[in-house]
């Protein structure tokens, strides 16, 4: 746990804020719902189901605390969210031993038989990331400049001159996300 002295005023003023609000309890619920996710993703709107009689609002977040709902922002790197990465971990058993040994989810245990092979494929690219690399002598630099130093066609550097340690959050993250692709990357 981490001791009083180490969080930051605003952040003890937030806190306090949020538990004396009228809210706090649906508040508290979205939030246990989500799993404590470290980011959750806030959704705004309304569900509307269309009748004979016309359009039925059946939900909208307009009653929720801060006119959002929380769902879980599904990442599954723990150095971003480690509540979405246990989850998606423990998701990942579920299904491998499923898969190999039957007898869970709708899959026969007579799949125990069968010849089981892991294979790993490599996803086509979508863009250059943050990343982690290492040489001879140890950790390297994530992306270095091979000659001269270019920029991308939206003035962002093509380069990162840093060595990220395991956890840092930029791991994975797009070096420019306008040319990612991230259309193909959904899909």
């Amino acid at each position: 746990m981490t001791p009083t002295s180490a969080v930051p005023p605003h952040v003890v003023d937030q806190i306090v804020t949020r538990a004396g609000r009228p809210d706090f309890d649906r508040w508290a619920d979205q939030v246990i719902r989500c799993g404590h996710c470290a980011h959750p993703v806030r959704l705004r709107g309304q569900v509307e189901h269309r009748t004979a009689t016309g359009r039925q609002v059946t939900y909208s977040t307009d009653g929720e605390p801060d006119r959002v709902l929380l769902i879980r922002c599904g990442n599954r790197r723990a150095a971003v969210c480690p509540s979405c990465s246990y989850e998606y971990a423990g998701d990942m058993w579920q299904l491998l031993y499923a898969g190999a040994a039957g007898g869970r989810k709708g899959v026969p245990e007579s799949i125990r038989s069968h010849p089981l092979v892991f294979a790993t494929l490599t996803a086509p690219g979508f863009g250059p990331v943050h990343t982690t690399r290492a040489d001879r002598t140890g950790p390297a630099r994530c992306r270095p400049t091979l000659g001269k130093p270019k920029l991308c066609p939206h003035g962002r550097p093509t380069w990162c001159t840093a060595i990220h340690a395991e956890d840092d959050p930029r791991l994975g993250q797009p070096l420019c996300p306008d040319c990612y692709d991230y259309p193909a990357h959904v899909a």
